[in-house]
């Protein structure tokens, strides 16, 4: 899982688009083993680790993950970020974006670490920061 190339991870994510019913970003376990290149087994098995005992997961967690851990650049990661991330399609990362970025991110790395997740007020703190000093 975690030597995976932009491009793996954009077919998971077109397919994730393709196949979609709603406007939703979560995800229940038989439309993830059918979304990722694994066996039903193996495919389960990370979706129960990346789930902590729940019925869906979001994919924007699962995506950020698999970008953060693939064999890449992180130019090409962030611009991979970007396309994922401009919900809105305005040529722009927006605040309420940046945010979503930022806990897709580090929730979907705790999650994976099983680490405790901040509140969300240092994420939102944080993201703000990072937003005003930024040029996106």
């Amino acid at each position: 899982m975690l030597n995976w190339s932009l491009k793996e991870i954009r077919v998971v994510y077109e397919k994730f688009q393709r196949r979609s019913n709603t406007n939703t970003p979560f995800i229940d376990k038989i439309f993830f083993c059918k979304l990722v290149p694994f066996t039903r087994s193996n495919a389960a098995y990370i979706f129960d680790s990346f789930s902590r005992k729940k019925e869906f997961i979001s994919i924007y967690e699962f995506l950020c993950i698999l970008t953060i851990c693939s064999y890449t650049h992180f130019i090409n990661k962030i611009h991979f970020f970007y396309v994922l991330f401009d919900l809105d399609c305005g040529g722009d990362i927006s605040l309420n974006e940046l945010l979503i970025v930022f806990k897709s991110t580090i929730t979907g790395y705790c999650k994976l670490t099983d680490t405790t997740l901040p509140n969300n007020q240092k994420l939102e703190k944080f993201a703000k920061l990072m937003f005003l000093k930024s040029d996106i």
